[in-house]
């Protein structure tokens, strides 16, 4: 097991779940802190870009109440794995 790490200066981006579009990008500061701004009521994930890495993608639940502001920790599993290849006896 290995301990999180914080991601500072990491670009993000707010992205609506049905249609693809990015409706808010942002950058986290050097303390890994970030504030997102949620333009209207869907389902959204968010896409964090690592520099040269593969973007990693993060699925969260954000509360509807507008009216209740709220700390919340992200946490970012990567999971690195190698695809089954297909035999050439089957």
């Amino acid at each position: 097991d290995s301990e999180p790490i914080v991601l500072p200066n990491t670009t993000f981006e707010v992205i609506e779940n049905n249609s693809k579009e990015i409706v808010y990008q942002s950058k986290s500061s050097s303390k890994g802190e970030f504030e997102i701004e949620i333009p209207y009521a869907s389902q959204f994930f968010i896409r964090l870009k690592l520099g040269d890495a593969e973007p990693l993608v993060v699925s969260l639940d954000i509360p509807k109440n507008k009216d209740k502001q709220a700390n919340h920790e992200i946490v970012v599993v990567s999971s690195r794995y190698i695809p089954l290849q297909q035999s050439d006896n089957h």
